[in-house]
């Protein structure tokens, strides 16, 4: 699929659409409320009149869908948005891909080798499994994004250190800003910190070759 990266959309620029799409579906189930969407834009300093915008776009390029009720307006991704999620107009040499893929999946071991411990959140998580995909398979000397599925749970044993963990991030943290501060995430941040060419999705599209790269030890 060809995207044209430098003709505005609605006076949009189709890279920053991309990195907004990425931003909020690429770890959730592809279902998002709007509201919660134009909240943690809000957080981020953003003005919900752009926060529309950047909806009103996607809706209109066919990658997203609006389902309205009475409650509620929810957007869900489509297949057509996920293969834009998974797109980039950067090309990068292999050689640089295959060091930070590298890097990642060292992060990986070592947050798995982490002792839990109250200081250090992002200990409380460990990565089951790592999928790769795109245009990494391939045999091209410059690739596009590397394209990775990360499967992260609870460390098991920690229940109490994760209650403990959540009474602290409510009293030190506004509301909207809590769950950045949750172990999941911030084990994702943890693992993929200044890896610019990895691009991670909440799902592997359907139909696109994927091959387990990491598997957590039994």
């Amino acid at each position: 699929m060809k995207f044209d990266w430098e003709t505005p959309i609605n006076g949009l620029n189709l890279l920053d659409v991309r990195n907004f799409a990425k931003r909020h579906f690429s770890h959730s189930d592809n279902l998002l409320d709007l509201a919660r969407i134009y909240s943690d834009e809000n957080n981020r300093g953003a003005n919900q009149e752009v926060s529309e915008l950047y909806i009103k776009t996607m809706a209109k390029l066919g990658y997203i869908i609006i389902r309205s009720s009475a409650e509620k307006d929810i957007a869900q991704i489509t297949e057509k948005g996920i293969r834009f999620m998974l797109s980039s107009p950067k090309r990068y040499l292999r050689g640089a891909a295959e060091k930070q893929l590298k890097t990642f999946i060292t992060r990986c071991q070592q947050l798995n080798e982490m002792e839990p411990t109250i200081d250090a959140p992002e200990s409380l998580a460990v990565v089951e499994k790592v999928y790769l995909f795109g245009s990494y398979l391939g045999d091209e000397k410059v690739i596009g994004d590397v394209d990775l599925h990360v499967v992260l749970k609870n460390k098991p044993g920690t229940d109490e250190l994760r209650r403990k963990i959540g009474k602290k991030l409510f009293r030190t943290y506004p509301l909207g800003e809590v769950l950045r501060h949750d172990p999941l995430q911030k084990a994702m941040r943890y693992i993929t910190k200044g890896l610019t060419i990895l691009s991670l999705l909440g799902e592997i599209p359907d139909g696109a070759e994927a091959v387990v790269i990491f598997e957590m030890e039994q």
